[in-house]
């Protein structure tokens, strides 16, 4: 094999995705990308955009419609699926059917593919079964059946026989999508140390913006006429991840890696005192009752008093001299709407005249 190709562990060439009928259409125009060994990937695209096909297809449970997939450089038609299933691992969202089973023996099924005919377990599958039982938060959970579960557990549940699979590709479509936020951040996390530590290859489908800036090296950018890709840095910068959107009242903010709705604003409030996360904060909260947080002379002034003992929110008015002291950003935002209802009154009054 040519050096060159040595790290790829997964290549497309004009790749075509959908489901076969009467009338086979595609859903996206040709893909072809390679995916390296230690690389994660995310997909991401509105929803109806392809994402789970286009994961399903690479996993080898749906037919492409056209093009060819290579695995370790060999065509995946070639394989049986039994070597398939030493190559890649699947992990699907939805509903999960497996009554009678226990979460200890739904992660064992991930050793299967490297057994004998008898299925027959030996130390080093143990050990492998630990470490995903470990790696994926299960302990609590290994001798509960799978079908009384929450959702969350059960995707983790999935993820762990998955893990245990030791496959150099895994394929995720939304591995997140029902868990809390502390079990997201760690199975993203999970997610990483298997590209980073284990050199395993991980594609995985999401919505969650934060987590792609956070792990991944690039990203898949579905949309109806195109494909786009590239680190998901340059992905912002250049405006691409707007196509995520295409709703005139939602714009993502490369500047901070924010979405942000796209409202008429009142006008502007000066916002002094403190800095860091405390005027951060203060400034998001001008933002979300109408108003843009500026540093100049404005109407409207909070000057934020940050001491050791205690923190403060002195609002002021200077068109009716009005000023208040207040101790949280919740009373703040009042404040702040309260401000905002009476330019609105004044501002109909003087459209009726």
């Amino acid at each position: 094999m040519n050096d060159a190709l040595k790290d790829i562990l997964v290549k497309t060439d004009s790749l075509l995705i959908g489901y076969s009928g009467r009338v086979s259409k595609p859903l996206l125009p040709p893909v072809s990308f390679s995916a390296g060994r230690g690389e994660m990937i995310a997909v991401a695209g509105r929803n109806g955009s392809g994402k789970s096909t286009l994961l399903k297809t690479l996993a080898g449970i749906l037919k492409p419609l056209g093009g060819t997939i290579y695995i370790d450089g060999k065509d995946m038609t070639k394989f049986k699926r039994t070597e398939l299933a030493l190559k890649t691992g699947f992990v699907a969202t939805g509903d999960v059917k497996v009554p009678g089973m226990k979460v200890s023996e739904l992660v064992k099924l991930g050793r299967y593919p490297h057994t004998s005919w008898t299925g027959t377990l030996d130390d080093h599958d143990y050990s492998r079964v630990e470490y995903a039982i470990e790696s994926t938060g299960l302990r609590n959970l290994c001798e509960r059946y799978v079908e009384e579960l929450s959702d969350g557990e059960r995707q983790r549940a999935m993820i762990g026989r998955v893990v245990a699979q030791d496959t150099p590709l895994i394929i995720l479509d939304e591995p997140t999508a029902f868990l809390d936020i502390k079990s997201r951040y760690e199975i993203t996390d999970l997610l990483r140390r298997l590209a980073e530590e284990e050199g395993r290859t991980v594609i995985f489908s999401t919505h969650d913006l934060q987590s792609v800036f956070g792990i991944c090296g690039r990203m898949l950018l579905l949309t109806e006429k195109e494909v786009a890709e590239g680190a998901p840095e340059d992905l912002a910068l250049n405006g691409t991840l707007n196509l995520l959107f295409d709703d005139p009242g939602l714009k993502f903010n490369p500047e901070d890696a924010t979405v942000s709705f796209l409202r008429q604003m009142t006008g502007t409030v000066q916002v002094t005192g403190a800095e860091g996360a405390v005027r951060l904060w203060t400034c998001r909260t001008v933002q979300r009752t109408g108003f843009h947080p500026v540093s100049t002379e404005a109407p409207l002034r909070i000057e934020i008093r940050d001491g050791s003992q205690e923190r403060k929110w002195i609002c002021r008015n200077k068109e009716n001299s009005e000023e208040v002291i207040l101790e949280n950003l919740y009373d703040t935002g009042k404040w702040l709407g309260e401000q905002k209802k009476q330019h609105d009154r004044s501002s109909q009054r003087l459209n009726f005249l």
